[in-house]
């Protein structure tokens, strides 16, 4: 993992991640003591807390401060979306307090790597080799970010086809290169690998033909196509 690298070669002094439990616990406390407009109702169900728990989790993957909600619900028209934004907010400042005194958020171990690569240098004049990803969330794109200012050369392996950038099936992977090429700047080379997946007769008839309405039958041998469930 290379947060946990990083924290060795920095000498990061370690503190207790908090678990998904403790988070909820915590979340619970700090939803009983708050006085919510839209979600004081709701806040009594059962499921609440984890919701509540799970989407701090995605705020932080794509970067989301509680500043961030405020801001977006001054912005809105919306007034319920407004009412929801504020009371998410308020609970998720006060989980970020609350955790500072004691705990770490692993959620946020991508962010502070980012952060480490940028000031500290620790990857300079290296190659780095990111390879099994089809997406990046916004902490992803940031690490990547941090790389190609200080690395040597970064490279990233995507399995797609750029050729049928309009089927179902390569659209995520077209999606993530088109997303790195917004994030990246400088000097980007792109070395396709041509005959990959296409050295299987029936993968290749697979890909071509997986979301087909009109899909042609496959006579050939096909050992390299296996059915699990």
């Amino acid at each position: 993992h290379l947060a946990t690298a990083t924290e060795s070669k920095v000498g990061q002094v370690h503190r207790n991640k908090i678990n998904q439990i403790s988070k909820v616990l915590i979340i619970r406390n700090i939803i009983a003591d708050c006085k919510l407009e839209f979600y004081k109702n709701a806040s009594k169900q059962k499921g609440f807390t984890e919701m509540f728990a799970d989407s701090i989790d995605e705020m932080k993957k794509y970067m989301l401060t509680p500043d961030t909600l405020v801001h977006i619900a001054n912005e809105t028209q919306d007034t319920v979306l407004a009412m929801k934004l504020r009371d998410f907010s308020l609970v998720y400042k006060k989980y970020e307090e609350k955790l500072a005194e004691i705990y770490d958020d692993a959620d946020d171990s991508l962010t502070i790597l980012s952060k480490q690569i940028s000031e500290l240098n620790v990857y300079k004049d290296k190659h780095v080799f990111l390879d099994e990803f089809d997406t990046f969330v916004p902490q992803e794109l940031d690490i990547i970010r941090a790389l190609a200012a200080t690395c040597k050369n970064v490279t990233i392996s995507i399995c797609g086809d750029k050729s049928e950038i309009n089927t179902t099936l390569f659209m995520p992977t077209n999606n993530t290169q088109a997303n790195l090429e917004k994030t990246l700047t400088g000097n980007i080379k792109y070395t396709p690998l041509k005959e990959s997946y296409f050295a299987s007769k029936a993968i290749s008839h697979l890909g071509k033909n997986l979301f087909s309405f009109n899909p042609e039958i496959y006579k050939g041998d096909s050992k390299d196509v296996q059915v699990f469930s």
